[in-house]
């Protein structure tokens, strides 16, 4: 072997190592990208439930005001 295909053998190694870690990278980084937009749907998600659930309880807690208000009312009536 000479000099000059040793040298472009050794040069065609580290180009490919080079290569493979910047494919690692651009990968790792889309999957970050992924994972991160998989987040933030997630946590608008959550965000919105927890509206919805805060005003169903909201709306429950207004009933049941309702409800013991009409039982008073129907109390004081048969009382009489």
């Amino acid at each position: 072997m000479t000099t000059w295909f040793r040298s472009l053998l050794v040069l065609f190694i580290i180009g490919s190592i080079i290569a493979f870690v910047r494919l690692r990278i651009n990968t790792m980084n889309a999957l970050t990208r992924e994972l991160e937009r998989q987040v933030r749907e997630r946590t608008e998600r959550l965000t919105m439930l927890s509206q919805e659930e805060r005003k169903a309880r909201e709306e429950a807690e207004h009933a049941r005001e309702e409800s013991e208000q009409a039982n008073k009312a129907k109390s004081i009536f048969l009382r009489r």
